[in-house]
């Protein structure tokens, strides 16, 4: 029953920590060990896109300590899925972009890897955005391709089959244990729906405390309760800094940024 839940990720590297350090030691380092790995992914991925030294280290400080990737801290799954999240865009662009036939057969290797740790953790959520921005990289990248527009699609699919190949130690089990579950008949919305992050939240964006602290609820100085299902926000805060929101506009707002149409698609994917 443990092999079979994805959810204690008994196949994730990190998880076998718990042998050689206390339970609660192995998490702090497991923590802080993904925390260094969305930091340098982003730096390396920003590089990649064509940033210079400062602007891929802003990139980098912004997503690994963000509002967004910090508040996912307490709920390990999804924090260290999505600090998976800049590593595999990185090579999966190289994959679907590279002419040479070594380096995109490297890449596709790289990504897929990366892709079947991301589903070995365990967490949904990670995988499904990242296939889907995944999906758009793809689509940007045909008009490279021009005539030969089924190159990057077929990378794609061969990333994708080696993720789910690697990652099926796990796939298959939990398949398996799903069709047993109550689960297995699905959810109502009502239910799937609880601790969704309400449309009203976005105002934090610009005011991050616009509904108050939600670190300070105890001290009556959080007043979103109204909000949320449970009376208390799933992410503590969805705010990257105005700094980094005012930067992040001027960069979409630009027709020189890189990728601008994934990254549009992506925001909207996020909201």
């Amino acid at each position: 029953p443990i092999l079979s839940n994805p959810h204690y990720s008994p196949w994730y590297p990190t998880t076998w920590l718990v042998l050689l350090l206390p339970a609660h030691r192995a998490l702090q380092l497991a923590i802080v060990l993904h925390g260094f790995l969305a930091f340098f992914g982003a730096h390396r991925l920003a590089r990649h896109l064509g940033s210079g030294r400062q602007g891929s280290i802003i990139a980098a400080v912004a997503f690994a300590a963000g509002g967004p990737l910090l508040s996912l801290a307490t709920f390990t799954l999804m924090f260290f899925g999505f600090a998976w999240l800049p590593w595999i865009l990185l090579w999966g662009d190289r994959a679907l972009r590279a002419t040479d036939r070594l380096g995109a057969t490297r890449a596709v290797l790289w990504c897929g890897v990366a892709w079947a740790l991301q589903i070995l953790n365990g967490d949904p959520t990670a995988v499904a955005f990242t296939g889907a921005v995944l999906a758009l990289l793809a689509v940007s990248a045909c008009r490279q391709w021009a005539s030969a527009r089924l190159v990057p699609w077929r990378r794609l699919a061969a990333l994708g089959s080696l993720a789910l190949l690697l990652g099926s130690v796990q796939i298959v089990p939990t398949w398996f244990r799903l069709r047993d579950s109550a689960r297995a008949g699905g959810l109502s919305l009502d239910r799937a729906a609880v601790w969704s992050t309400r449309p009203e939240r976005l105002v934090e964006l610009v005011s991050p405390h616009f509904f108050g602290d939600a670190t300070r609820d105890e001290e009556d100085l959080y007043f979103g309760w109204s909000l949320h299902d449970k009376g208390y926000p799933f992410l503590l805060s969805i705010a990257p800094g105005l700094l980094v929101l005012v930067l992040g506009v001027a960069g979409l707002a630009s027709r020189g940024t890189s990728r601008r149409g994934v990254w549009l698609s992506m925001v909207a994917i996020g909201v």
